[in-house]
């Protein structure tokens, strides 16, 4: 170092620099500088390791203590750097030597951080069990430092060996695993907690202070990984987070230090957590295709949200948590943190005084896209597990818990991925018609409402049929939607089609509400149109009176307008023919006496004795009230197919005769 400070008119350090050095790659030379200063680094305090010279002038000298041979490392090693730049070789040190080279110094760095910290870990515990007169908390203590020291042995000597020495600290507790934990098992995991949280944050300022005036290089560099994103590192500190998941809550329990232990812990959870995921972090993003990264960095993520919210958290303010799942693009944690405080001001109802916490307002991460927004990344990036964009993800979280109502109101803030979600979700499939009302889709809403069959709101869905009243409000809007649908086009039958669908469905709403006119209860389900058909025949044959008969008979009559039109005549035969059976005494006296009568009983004198009858009085009316149309003709008694029919079920062509007469006298009159 003398020689590295003297002046004179040349540089004294390329004095010593052998001539190859100016002749080799950059690639050759980096690694030479690289081999050398690890060598160095991991060499023995009084002397080198295989291949160093023990009188180089960058061996340590002979220390008295651990924590004084790391400290004469260090400023041998910046020696060497400033020996390398004066010398006009470190110029031509590619970017990933030189991280190499930062790894060692803040390798030391932390080596001695990790022996000070146990250092003050039992002088500082020592001290408090000597003034309490705990003998047996000072033999406990004498125990764990001769344990600790034993497993930090040679960590001065070889500094590249620091991830091993926590692993080691850790092992001690791994190898009696138990629930109960001692005293002992506590202090080697609060020991070990702190002296990795205090070794990464020493190193983490080296490199900060460093990075530029030492080694000339960003304190962030995306070429290379640091020592921290190591994978021996990175196990180190999952590890740990594992350890205070299991340990921690025994930790503060049997604590005589609450506030203090409490405090410890969040800081702990805090940093190494820190360390952990941007360490992850840090290996993905330069290795997008390492899938045992990329599960490793997931399972880190799983476990340190947890832990920030169980440790980290003052009052329910799980802030900490929820930054660090944002920029680790954690899907998980950031919609259950939302939804847990979501919950405590969402049904306040309109005149509360209590708004939105928009700090776990989960609406502008959905909305938020655009380049400029904080939260931009989150629709960059796809779930671990499940390989859902953030969007989807939100949704289907809310769909698996049966929040349905959430995955429309979220959804209002990204419409887009609600309307394929929806379609794509058979839970939702039969819902995606809201979707489709919001974003004016009218024509695909009305197929939707259409194709309902199950209930959608009460109800066994595998099971059940929709219920009365909610088949009602679906064809209503069924009917609203076709409307909308068909204004935005000029082809005039455009929906033709499903109108007539529409039409049919609350026909025989109508039809059952009148049949079940004072029996209903609330819930009766919307039936099929056979089972209507039979209820409009048996209410007829239980009927009290003609009038009655003649309003289940008109109904009778609309349900089988609603059937398929090559069906239309068979269900229309049969209610004229129940109609019919309700007087058929009657009208086989009228038509006896008609085929007896010289010319047959005159239409005044038919009439007359007929008027009374169901089959009259329905016929009656379904002249006078039905609507044109081809549907109801295709019902009516006169049509051919249905009078053939209804006439071969009576099997007597006098009926048929007065029956054909009596029909066409109403036609006549109207």
């Amino acid at each position: 170092r003398t020689k590295l400070n003297d002046g004179g008119g040349h540089n004294p350090a390329r004095s010593v620099i052998p001539p190859s050095i100016g002749t080799c790659s950059s690639r050759v030379l980096s690694a030479a500088v690289v081999l050398a200063s690890n060598d160095f680094v991991s060499s023995s305090a009084g002397g080198g390791s295989a291949g160093t010279i023990p009188s180089s002038p960058f061996s340590p000298r002979k220390a008295t203590s651990p924590v004084t041979v790391l400290r004469d490392k260090l400023a041998m090693h910046k020696d060497f750097v400033n020996f390398l730049v004066h010398a006009g070789a470190y110029r031509r040190v590619s970017t990933a030597g030189k991280i190499r080279l930062r790894d060692h110094g803040e390798m030391i760095t932390a080596a001695r951080a990790l022996l000070v910290e146990c250092q003050s870990y039992f002088t500082s515990a020592d001290a408090a069990a000597r003034a309490a007169l705990d003998d047996a908390r000072q033999n406990e203590l004498a125990e764990a430092r001769q344990m600790v020291m034993a497993s930090l042995e040679g960590l001065s000597n070889d500094a590249m060996t620091l991830p091993h020495s926590w692993g080691r600290l850790q092992q001690l507790l791994s190898e009696n695993p138990t629930s109960d934990y001692s005293q002992i098992e506590k202090d080697l995991v609060l020991l070990t907690s702190s002296s990795i949280c205090h070794g990464i944050g020493q190193a983490l300022r080296y490199r900060q202070n460093e990075s530029d005036s030492l080694y000339d290089i960003p304190s962030y560099d995306t070429s290379s990984s640091p020592w921290t994103s190591s994978q021996e590192m990175l196990e180190v500190l999952f590890l740990q987070l594992q350890t205070i998941q299991q340990t921690g809550e025994s930790i503060l329990s049997t604590s005589v230090v609450f506030e203090t232990d409490s405090a410890n812990l969040r800081q702990y959870v805090e940093d190494i957590s820190a360390s952990a995921l941007s360490g992850y972090r840090d290996v993905v993003q330069r290795n997008p295709d390492d899938e045992e990264a990329m599960k490793a960095y997931e399972e880190t993520k799983l476990i340190s949200v947890p832990l920030l919210r169980q440790y980290a958290n003052e009052n329910g303010d799980d802030l900490g948590a929820l930054q660090a799942s944002l920029a680790h693009s954690f899907f998980e944690g950031i919609v259950q943190i939302c939804h847990d405080h979501r919950k405590s001001w969402r049904f306040q109802g309109p005149f509360s005084d209590q708004e939105a916490d928009e700090r776990y307002d989960i609406r502008p991460m959905l909305s938020n896209t655009s380049s400029g927004s904080p939260y931009v990344h989150l629709h960059k990036t796809r779930d671990y597990r499940t390989g859902l964009p953030f969007c989807g993800y939100v949704l289907r979280w809310y769909a698996d818990r049966g929040f349905y109502a959430e995955v429309f109101e979220l959804g209002k803030k990204c419409p887009n991925d609600l309307t394929r979600y929806v379609r794509n979700d058979d839970r939702l499939s039969e819902l995606a018609w809201i979707q489709d009302l919001r974003v004016g889709g009218h024509d695909q809403a009305t197929v939707g409402l259409l194709s309902l069959n199950s209930p959608l709101l009460f109800g066994d869905k595998q099971e059940g049929s929709m219920g009365l009243w909610e088949k009602d409000q679906m064809m209503s809007l069924a009917k609203l939607s076709n409307k909308l649908a068909s204004a935005k086009t000029a082809n005039p039958a455009f929906g033709g089609q499903r109108n007539a669908l529409i039409e049919n469905s609350l026909t025989l709403i109508s039809a059952q509400r009148i049949l079940q006119e004072g029996t209903e209860v609330g819930d009766e389900v919307a039936l099929k149109v056979d089972d209507l058909l039979r209820l409009a025949c048996e209410k007829i044959n239980t009927a009290h009176d003609i009038d009655e008969m003649k309003r289940f008979g008109i109904c009778g009559l609309a349900i089988a307008s609603a059937k398929q039109p090559s069906d239309q005549s068979d269900a229309a035969s049969t209610i004229w023919h129940t109609l019919i059976n309700a007087d058929i005494q009657t009208w086989k006296r009228i038509a006896d006496e008609n085929s007896m009568a010289v010319g047959g009983i005159s239409e005044e004198e038919l009439v007359h004795r007929v008027d009374g009858t169901a089959f009259f009085s329905a016929m009656y009316d379904f002249i006078t009230t039905s609507p044109p149309g081809e549907k109801m003709q295709n019902v009516g008694f006169l049509n051919d197919q249905v009078r053939n029919q209804v006439l071969h079920l009576l099997r007597s062509d006098e009926l048929a005769e007065v029956l054909t007469v009596s029909a066409e006298i109403i036609v006549a009159s109207t």
